[in-house]
């Protein structure tokens, strides 16, 4: 379909996976053991990765421009952080990027949420989708987080309950998109349907006039 939302989405979800194997250790371990420097540098650069393209994506699937300016200026704001973060990650300190890193993170996480609450208030369709993958993603966060903080017991399920909530995320992601395709065949076939509805009436007209 041509769809630039789904270049987005991958990018979205090939930046978000790249990250957690940076913070699980398994980058280190599997990917780049012989370079501590990417290994200290790719926590906020794919951070910053992350919210660029997931604010795209976001504003791509929503239809942002056209529906909320102000969340799509957000967005735009916030992409221009992502890719600010993701060059002092290459040139600056790791602490000053990782700060940034963070507070991209949380406003990241806010605008989101925002821009699905009110495409869905807008009656957009897939704006359901959108909305319970993000919520299911946040609890798995909030979850993981209170572990950490130790309000919560360390077991499997909150160890990895970021993880899961992702993987979630991603499921019903794929099925927004999926639910976006049939949309717009739904509004081909309805446009067809009338094209051809106002052609029979067209050709009915010339038909009388001829007699």
């Amino acid at each position: 379909v041509r769809d630039r939302s789904y270049l987005y989405y991958i990018l979205y979800i090939g930046s978000f996976g790249l990250y957690q194997v940076s913070v699980n250790g398994l980058g280190v371990q599997y990917f780049w053991p012989d370079s501590p420097w990417w290994a200290n540098a790719s926590t906020p650069f794919l951070i910053g990765a992350a919210g660029f393209f997931g604010c795209q994506f976001a504003r791509s699937f929503l239809h942002t421009r056209t529906h909320s300016p102000w969340i799509d200026g957000t967005l735009m704001a916030l992409m221009g952080l992502g890719v600010l973060t993701m060059a002092l990650s290459l040139t600056s300190s790791y602490a000053l990027a990782l700060r940034l890193a963070t507070f991209l993170a949380l406003w990241f996480i806010l605008a989101i949420f925002v821009a699905g609450v009110v495409a869905w208030h807008r009656g957009m369709r897939v704006a359901r989708y959108f909305m319970i993958a993000w919520t299911t993603f946040l609890i798995g966060g909030q979850i993981n987080t209170l572990m950490v903080l130790g309000y919560l017991p360390h077991t499997f399920f909150t160890m990895y309950a970021g993880q899961i909530g992702s993987a979630i995320e991603v499921a019903l992601l794929s099925l927004a998109l999926a639910d976006r395709i049939n949309a717009m065949e739904e509004e081909r076939a309805m446009m067809l349907e009338e094209t051809g509805r106002k052609l029979g009436q067209m050709n009915r007209e010339l038909a009388e006039s001829n007699r």
